[in-house]
Formats: structure tokens, C-alpha cells, sequence
């Protein structure tokens, strides 16, 4: 046997022993790539349970009520319970004047349960958008809404008392999406008139006599 050909055997040995090597490294990346399917997944879950631990709701009392953003506890009524459970509500924005007007008559074109009013003389809308938390909320087979009690009040938890000397008192209006779900974050917007600028109120959410969480727009001045 010539050398050139002795040559170009080994040279065809060396190419087919390469090729090997490549398309077994490439089985082996595709093998496993198929053996870890169930890792993202877990992963997946991990993170959105990381994400539902963030959630630690204080309690928001009078006299260190919640400011925006911060989760506080409140009470709701549990169907499946008959009786009253507390969850984790926020506050995520306050809007007030021109704005807030327009809302709330926007919503109330399409409440059921709502009309729309004129605010009194020297008065103005406000509307306070919140999230709440129905991950550890016990429901039934029906699922429970985003709705939650609420009433305003003055700093020391009695009648607003305005400028003048005056009591100033008015009803909360609860806007919120009709579905009914098993768990995870929901939200909604509360409606209600006040003294134009003034922000010496609480607003409170949760059942009277049931567990009750305070908001303060002064708390984010």
C-alpha cells in the first residue's frame, strides 16, 4: 500500500471518529435537556410562592394607621365560614378632584347598585383604588369577589370634624369586578366625598367591630 493512501485512511478515520464524538455530545445535551422537565416547573412554583410570602400584612391602627403600598389586615365575610376572616388589603392610590369625578361617574353608569350625586358645596370626590389578597381567604365552591367594608372617619377614629367646627359625615361607595375567584390578588376602588384638600381622615376597611385597618393619605406626605 501506497503512503498517500495509507495517509488517506488515516485522515478518514480521524474525520469519522470526529463526527461520532459531535453527534454523541449533541445526544447527550438533548438527553439532558428532556431529564429536567419537572425543575422548571417546580421553579416556577417556588417563585410564586416566594411572591405570596411577600405579602406580610401589619395591623394598621389608629394611632399608626397604613400609608400607600402597605399591606394591613382587614376583616371580610367568609361564606363558606359564616363568619368573619381577615385578609391583606392596600391601599395603591389616592385620586381626588376633576379626575376622581369623572370615575365615579363613569362607575356608577354602569353599578346596579349606585347613583351618581353632585359632591356639596366645598366638597370633592375621592376614590382610593386597593388590592386584596385572597390566598389564605377560606372560600366555598362559589369563590369569593373583591369586596370589603368600609367607612371614613376622623384621626381619632370618631366624626370628621371640619375646618369650621362642623361634623362632616358621609357613606363609602365599593366598586369592584362581579367574578368570583378561588385565590390570588384582586382589586377594586372605594368612593366617597370629603372637604376639598382635606386629608386629616382615616379610611377604614373592614367590618365594625370585626378586625379594622386604617389608611392615611398624611402617612405618604
Amino acid at each position: 500500500m501506497s503512503v498517500r493512501k495509507t495517509l488517506s485512511l488515516i485522515t478518514l478515520a480521524f474525520l469519522a471518529a470526529a463526527l461520532f464524538c459531535a453527534c454523541s455530545d449533541k445526544k447527550d445535551e438533548q438527553d439532558s435537556s428532556r431529564s429536567h422537565p419537572e425543575s422548571s416547573v417546580q421553579s416556577s412554583k417556588e417563585s410564586e410562592k416566594s411572591s405570596t410570602e411577600e405579602i406580610n400584612a401589619a395591623v394598621a391602627s389608629l394611632s399608626s394607621p397604613a400609608g400607600l403600598d402597605k399591606w394591613f389586615t382587614a376583616s371580610k365575610y367568609s361564606t363558606s365560614e359564616k363568619e368573619y376572616a381577615n385578609v391583606p388589603v392596600r391601599i395603591i392610590s389616592v385620586t381626588r378632584g376633576e379626575k376622581a369625578q369623572q370615575r365615579v361617574s363613569s362607575l356608577t353608569e354602569k353599578s346596579k347598585v349606585y347613583t351618581y350625586r353632585q359632591p356639596e358645596k366645598g366638597c370633592e370626590w375621592v376614590i382610593a383604588q386597593y388590592e386584596l389578597s385572597l390566598d389564605d381567604f377560606p372560600v366555598d365552591e362559589g369563590g369569593a369577589d373583591a369586596s370589603v367594608t368600609s367607612f371614613i372617619v376622623g384621626t381619632d377614629g370618631g366624626s370628621i370634624t371640619q375646618t369650621d367646627g362642623t361634623l362632616f359625615s358621609d357613606v363609602t361607595m365599593n366598586f369592584y369586578d362581579e367574578g368570583y375567584v378561588f385565590e390570588g390578588t384582586v382589586k377594586g376602588e372605594i368612593a366617597y366625598t370629603l372637604p376639598v384638600g382635606m386629608k386629616d381622615y382615616l379610611l377604614a376597611l373592614g367590618e365594625y367591630g370585626e378586625t379594622t385597618g386604617y389608611f392615611s393619605e398624611k402617612q405618604n406626605l
